[in-house]
């Protein structure tokens, strides 16, 4: 198996860190970024009295040249054995367009640059979300710009396409269902390369950013309503049931030779959230509620 770098995006977020944590236990070097220095550099003491090298750089998403920065490194490390891509802003966190350049436009832009640093056994895990697959709808003319190129362009050409400026939550949907559109495009030209691609959609996770948007956000306590593992079960937070442990042992397994055949595809862990909302509560188009 491909014994090059581990990159972690987004590593000082709740996920990324518990994830980077896991993994430092397994694989010899990791690479973290993020955009705070300093605690940059606290993770990296971290990792490294775990036995890992491991190295950090400071990068933004939003940026081309940083993540140019961040390919350019992973290179220089011997190439890609995983790509753990967790960085993301949330619908409370800025304006629509921003999310899209970073939740999106910052995905295509990675993998664009890791890709030329992939061999057999490299894999890239780029989480999306259930907002993915709640079958909210998408209006016409943004489907047909998701539906086409996902590159460069993209966000210019959904910006052209609306006719009124989308509200965060709605632009947050978009990017993600998107990311995992992404992820099934790239399965082809990565399985020939003999490396893997695949997306992770968390559900309510207690996270910083969890708890920022369960109290902006009405929705996310209708998910929690709804979502069938709750705190009362195995010792979980009452209002944000999901641990990261729960997503770096999701993260670990995906990484793992156990998942070598799994390319293209989301593994939701959600706490059997989309379960009930489509089956119980019939909330997916062309789904019906169960009986009985």
């Amino acid at each position: 198996m491909n014994a090059g770098t581990v990159l972690v995006t987004g590593a000082l977020g709740g996920m990324g860190e518990a994830t980077t944590r896991r993994l430092a236990a397994r694989h010899p070097h990791l690479l973290l970024t993020d955009r705070d220095e300093d605690r940059l550099l606290a993770a990296r003491r971290q990792v490294r009295e775990l036995g890992a090298r491991c190295d950090v750089v400071v990068g933004d998403l939003a940026d081309a040249g940083s993540v140019d920065r961040i390919g350019e490194l992973v290179g220089t490390h011997g190439g890609l054995r995983a790509l753990i891509h967790t960085a993301a802003v949330s619908p409370s966190m800025t304006d629509w367009k921003t999310l899209l350049t970073v939740d999106l436009l910052g995905t295509i832009r990675l993998l664009d640059s890791v890709y030329p640093h992939t061999g057999p056994g490299s894999v890239a895990v780029c989480f999306a979300s259930l907002a993915a697959h709640m079958g909210r709808p998408v209006p016409a003319p943004v489907a047909a710009e998701l539906a086409g190129p996902l590159d460069e362009t993209i966000v210019d050409r959904i910006a052209a396409a609306v006719d009124t400026e989308p509200s965060t939550g709605m632009a947050y949907i978009w990017a993600k269902s998107a990311v995992v559109t992404l992820c099934e495009r790239l399965a082809g030209a990565w399985g020939r390369r003999g490396a893997r691609i695949v997306s992770l959609s968390p559900g309510l996770i207690d996270t910083p950013m969890g708890r920022l948007e369960l109290a902006e956000n009405e929705q996310k306590k209708t998910q929690l309503e709804v979502t069938p593992l709750r705190g009362d079960v195995a010792g979980r937070h009452p209002d944000l049931p999901g641990r990261t442990d729960d997503i770096a042992a999701a993260v670990d397994f995906l990484c793992s030779a156990d998942a070598s055949f799994l390319n293209g595809t989301d593994l939701r862990v959600d706490g059997g959230f989309i379960g009930v909302w489509r089956h119980e509560l019939g909330r997916d188009p062309g789904v019906r509620p169960t009986v009985g």
